[in-house]
């Protein structure tokens, strides 16, 4: 009886354990803490393009930081032309403007997107610009189209 009770104590609290992380669960965490970008799947990609094509801010020049999430979409074939990824930054500061993208976040249905970009750039202490966009995009007929885009902050 004694042991029946140990064990009615133990189910709750074994089903509270979270299970050690499989390789694929460590992965987005190693490239997290070396700063690289998860892969950014096809419909990412498309949501991506859809803002870069409704936004005039975003034409190919500036370029977009190689550890923006998107950095490794194929732009040509999205029909961005010219956009090109920086290479990575040699130190904390760079000369010129890089942009920077978010993961897209989807509504329940998948039908709306909402993405957070940036511009920045930060020549040296002192010398910083950041500008904070927010952008939504809807799937109609089975095709991204962009909806909106709201600015944010500006230094």
């Amino acid at each position: 009886m004694k042991k029946l009770a140990l064990l009615l104590l133990a189910l709750p609290l074994a089903a509270c354990v979270t299970p050690a992380p499989t390789r694929s669960n460590a992965q987005p965490a190693a490239a997290a803490q070396n700063n690289i970008p998860s892969p950014a799947s096809a419909n990412d990609c498309a949501v991506i393009a859809v803002v870069a094509h409704g936004n005039r801010d975003i034409r190919g020049d500036p370029p977009m930081s190689s550890k923006s999430y998107g950095a490794d979409c194929d732009w040509n074939a999205l029909g961005i032309i010219g956009l090109r990824v920086a290479p990575p930054d040699p130190g904390p500061y760079y000369e010129g403007v890089r942009l920077f993208f978010k993961p897209p976040e989807y509504s329940d249905d998948g039908s709306e997107a909402t993405i957070n970009w940036s511009m920045n750039g930060n020549g040296g202490p002192g010398r910083y610009f950041f500008a904070d966009y927010k952008c939504s995009a809807e799937k109609r007929s089975g095709k991204w189209q962009f909806a909106s885009c709201n600015i944010g902050v500006i230094t």
